[in-house]
């Protein structure tokens, strides 16, 4: 949150806006509860259910229009710069309540004949309802509090056999608002859409303090894409590429 807290200006001519940091900004405190329960599996496996809710005061969102408009003259403090355009800044919003819960599980397939007993199957998923009251008059219902991701998923093998081992995971991440505004809610309610990326990775232990390593990620290059109150208007894609990482890692 550092950079919200500068006061360094970027303007923008085409919107007529200026963005910049808010140096006025309380710090948002957090007050947590949780409670996770586990079951371990005599074959070398494992289960959990975790349940949480965190209460957010002063809670910073992301940077928006202020309603501020620079004014005229030397003294605006922009050097008489930017006049009439408007201060895009975050602010301490109110209060936010987050809940969720999450499963988890793992097992080792140790069943499986021969070297398929080196194979683990893993997976996990996470439910999150969020609200928020900002300004003392305004209640954001659950899906409606920007940058809170209600669903995510994650589901993946693993594989150790002598000296080698290898991965698969797909990771899926749900839509959700990374702007929201009740009063404007056709221009101004921005969301990502639901995104699956795929990874990969082999290692070689080569000796036993040092292992051989290839990593692939988004091997589908899945890129996010934004759209603005429904999915059918698009307003930004972003392209991801693929990643390749190799090398060699140790312990001396």
């Amino acid at each position: 949150f550092l950079g919200q807290l500068i006061a360094g200006a970027a303007p923008n001519d085409t919107a007529r806006t200026v963005t910049m940091g808010n140096p006025d900004l309380k710090p948002q405190l957090a007050k947590n509860y949780d409670l996770k329960l586990e079951y371990y599996f005599s074959n070398a496996g494992m289960i959990s259910v975790s349940g949480y809710r965190k209460t957010i005061s002063d809670y910073i969102g992301a940077a928006g229009r202020s309603g501020e408009i620079i004014e005229d003259g030397p003294e605006n403090g922009f050097e008489g710069n930017y006049i009439g355009y408007e201060i895009v800044r975050a602010t301490n919003l109110g209060t936010a309540t987050l809940r969720g819960l999450e499963f988890d599980f793992r097992q080792r397939l140790t069943f499986l004949p021969g070297p398929l007993k080196g194979l683990t199957v893993r997976g996990n998923y996470t439910y999150l309802q969020t609200y928020g009251r900002f300004g003392g008059t305004t209640d954001l219902q659950n899906g409606q509090v920007a940058g809170f991701v209600p669903r995510a998923a994650n589901l993946g093998l693993q594989y150790a056999y002598g000296k080698f081992g290898a991965s698969f995971d797909v990771n899926f991440t749900g839509s959700y608002p990374t702007n929201f505004s009740l009063t404007t809610p056709g221009g101004s309610n921005f969301y990502r859409n639901n995104i699956t990326r795929m990874n990969a990775s082999l290692t070689y232990r080569v000796r036993p303090n040092t292992t051989a390593f290839l990593y692939v990620t988004n091997i589908g290059e899945e890129g996010t894409d934004i759209y603005t109150y429904t999915p059918s208007r698009p307003r930004q894609n972003f392209v991801a590429s693929q990643t390749l990482k190799f090398g060699v890692s140790g312990q001396f």
